[in-house]
């Protein structure tokens, strides 16, 4: 396998405090044989990866004998590498930054979108899941959080339903979604925007 790039999971701890799972990058050299532990860890591209000419300098000056394709390895840094159609609700919910930021989104930007400035329904799934007590315990009373947060908090739920159809379908069918909601407001016409969250995933997911 010729060289390329490969993500990894790191901690990092934020300046704010709190330690948070990234996706990293490197390039890597992999043997002919496919054998995992032989592979070289040639450069570390950190979160936001990027093809520079200092980059290539410095890598032809350290590895002289090894070959990039450079224009190979951009394309590979902006494709992402993970299929949603086959990531459950579960899954999603677990890695939700990450594969957003895959696809070239910001989860507080989407947050603010999907929430509309009244909710923040995406960061409240990542604090919700982060504690796996939290998460053992969902699954233990509904068989996964998914079905949790569907029947105690529909619009989590709702939230993670879009993200799903913003990463497979595109915008398009995310605006076309959004022009059929109530508005969000708090107290009763809340309980109109749940029921709406609702009625959607019934849908959606239930064929209706």
């Amino acid at each position: 396998m010729p060289v390329h790039l490969r993500w990894l999971m790191e901690e990092r701890k934020l300046p704010n405090g709190p330690v948070r799972n990234m996706r990293v990058a490197w390039v890597v050299d992999e043997p002919d044989d496919g054998d995992e532990e032989g592979a070289r860890f040639l450069a570390y591209m950190g979160p936001s990866p990027l093809v520079t000419s200092q980059l290539k300098r410095e890598f032809e000056t350290l590895y002289p004998d090894v070959q990039v394709d450079w224009e190979s390895l951009a394309e590979e840094i902006g494709r992402p590498q993970t299929d949603v159609k086959v990531l459950t609700f579960d899954e999603l919910a677990s890695r939700l930054r990450p594969v957003l930021g895959e696809y070239g989104l910001l989860l507080d930007r989407v947050d603010y979108r999907f929430g509309r400035g009244w909710t923040r329904p995406l960061r409240e799934v990542e604090r919700l899941v982060r504690d796996p007590g939290v998460a053992a315990r969902f699954e233990r009373t509904s068989g996964s959080i998914f079905a949790y947060l569907r029947d105690k908090h529909p619009e989590y739920a709702y939230a993670l339903f879009k993200v799903r159809l913003l990463l497979t379908d595109g915008d398009e069918a995310v605006t076309a979604l959004e022009a059929l909601e109530p508005e969000i407001r708090l107290g009763s016409r809340f309980r109109v925007f749940r029921e709406f969250c609702l009625a959607t995933l019934a849908d959606e997911l239930d064929g209706g």
